[in-house]
Formats: C-alpha cells, sequence, structure tokens
C-alpha cells in the first residue's frame, strides 16, 4: 500500500493516520519474512553441521569399542606381561 503525497500543512485525519500504519506494518511483516528466511536457512545448516558430527561420532566410538579390549583380554595380557617380568 502507498501513501499519497499530501500537503504539510493539512491536519492529519485518522485515515491517514491508518494508512500509515499499514504502510509501516506491511513493511515489518517483510523484514520479518526476510528474518524467518534467513534464520531457517541457518537453522539447516546448523542441523546438517550436527548430524555429520554425531555420524562421525558414532564412527569413533566403534573404533575405539572394535579397538579396545575387555577387561577379561586385558587382565590375561596383564598377567602374561607380568610372568614375563618377573621372570
Amino acid at each position: 500500500m502507498k501513501i499519497k503525497k499530501q500537503d504539510i500543512n493539512k491536519p492529519v485525519t485518522l485515515g491517514f493516520l491508518h494508512e500509515a500504519v499499514d504502510a509501516i506494518l506491511q513493511g515489518v511483516d517483510k523484514i520479518i519474512d526476510g528474518l524467518k528466511m534467513e534464520m531457517n536457512d541457518k537453522f539447516e545448516t546448523l542441523d546438517t553441521k550436527v548430524d555429520f558430527i554425531h555420524k562421525d561420532l558414532q564412527y569413533q566410538i566403534g573404533d575405539i569399542k572394535h579397538d579396545t579390549p575387555s577387561q577379561k583380554e586385558f587382565d590375561d595380557l596383564k598377567g602374561r606381561v607380568d610372568r614375563f617380568i618377573s621372570a
């Protein structure tokens, strides 16, 4: 909605105020819509990064579990090393 140019010496009417308020609110709506789209884009990017990090951590945890001996395996190896050292 466009506000028509009016004489600056003319008194402000209620109708003119309503037009001005409507124009301001439309401008604010456009700003808010732009910010919403920008924030949505940023959140989508953030979600992608978080998903990537989560998957990467899952792989690393799997590798650690695969490479880490169980307590029984560790105790067996420790016993063999202790026997070798004390012999």
